[in-house]
């Protein structure tokens, strides 16, 4: 009975503890006037210029207006006081956050955005030599005219890449995250493994052979072994997987679905490390963009093949596609403004440390 009445103690002092720093400005503005009002009819008591706390002329004509007025004065300062701590406590917060996961953080957006444009003005320019603050001007020109933010057919068009299994960009790219790309560095990293085990198993059996005599019947075997390993080793040294020219190309559809591939594995990358810290605010933002990339993405998809999905409603298939053409607009507009909010989180504190930097 005892622990009982413990746990009942425990949970109402908890209970009373979580509202007082809930509503911890409420509580100090109504104590504040709580005392106003005691210590004004102590004092007016005192002077005898009230008869007692019931003196009706006193309330109405002295001490009513004189604590309205204080009270006023008092909500005021209170509020302008819990503002101005408030927003210290953001920055320091944001301070905090920064330097925690800022870097990663600001290479998670800047890949993101590059692609972004990359995708949808196929200049490789955005993976390679273009800065930050070309990006950023970039991404606020699109958003200028929502209605029509880019060409649309340019942007519909198969893309033509470099020689990805030769050169790689500066920054990583929604490219080398569609399947058929995908399938090709798995089958070059599984003949680099095969490769790798032909070398491991030839110098297992020079090892062997050395250490056999050369009149035994074991001898004959591991010799004629080791030259069948050493015939595999050559075929597959000088062995190439075949490139054409249709691996260097891709259609938006291939396009789109690199580009979620990419930012959702950024993102799970992210998460991970930075779980117990990243705000709700960013993780929605995150949810939003991937959203709008799945919407663009099936909004292609029936506007490159129309007659496979379900017209009902239009009136014929200029329409139909049209609709699918605004709602592609949309859904990249969003992405961007998403991006651009992101990138602002920590403009702030970015600018502090610069101008700390240069002192």
């Amino acid at each position: 009975m005892r622990e009982f009445n413990m746990k009942i103690l425990s949970v109402v002092f908890n209970t009373i503890i979580t509202f007082i720093k809930e509503y911890y400005v409420y509580i100090l503005v109504l104590t504040l006037l709580a005392s106003i009002f005691y210590f004004a009819f102590i004092v007016e008591i005192a002077h005898k210029n009230a008869k007692g706390f019931l003196d009706s002329d006193f309330w109405i004509k002295n001490l009513l207006p004189n604590i309205i007025a204080d009270v006023i004065g008092i909500i005021l300062t209170s509020f302008v006081i819990t503002g101005l701590y408030a927003n210290h406590q953001k920055k320091k917060e944001l301070k905090s956050m920064y330097s925690i996961f800022g870097v990663k953080f600001d290479r998670l957006i800047d890949i993101t955005s590059r692609n972004i444009l990359y995708l949808i003005y196929k200049n490789e320019g955005y993976l390679t030599w273009i800065n930050e603050y070309g990006v950023q001007a970039d991404l606020n020109k699109l958003i200028e005219n929502k209605m029509y933010p880019f060409d649309f057919y340019k942007f519909n068009k198969p893309l033509h890449i470099w020689d990805f299994t030769d050169v790689s960009p500066i920054h990583d790219d929604f490219v080398v995250f569609t399947p058929r790309v995908k399938k090709h560095f798995r089958n070059i990293q599984l003949m680099s493994n095969e490769i790798q085990n032909l070398f491991d198993k030839r110098d297992l059996l020079e090892y062997e052979i050395n250490q056999t005599s050369t009149d035994s019947y074991d001898y004959d075997l591991l010799t004629s072994e080791y030259e069948i390993v050493k015939k595999q080793l050559r075929k597959k040294v000088r062995l190439e997987i075949p490139k054409t020219e249709k691996l260097f190309e891709f259609g938006i559809q291939e396009c789109t679905n690199g580009m979620i591939n990419l930012f959702n594995e950024k993102v799970e990358a992210f998460n991970k490390d930075y779980s117990f810290i990243v705000p709700i605010e960013i993780r929605l933002s995150f949810i939003d963009i991937s959203n709008n990339l799945n919407s663009v993405n099936s909004c292609l998809r029936s506007y490159n093949s129309p007659d496979r999905f379900n017209k009902l409603g239009y009136s014929d298939v200029f329409i139909y596609k049209e609709a699918m053409k605004r709602e592609i607009y949309n859904g990249m507009v969003k992405v961007i403004e998403e991006l651009l909010m992101l990138s602002s989180i920590f403009e702030k504190v970015k600018k502090k440390r610069k101008r700390f930097r240069f002192m």
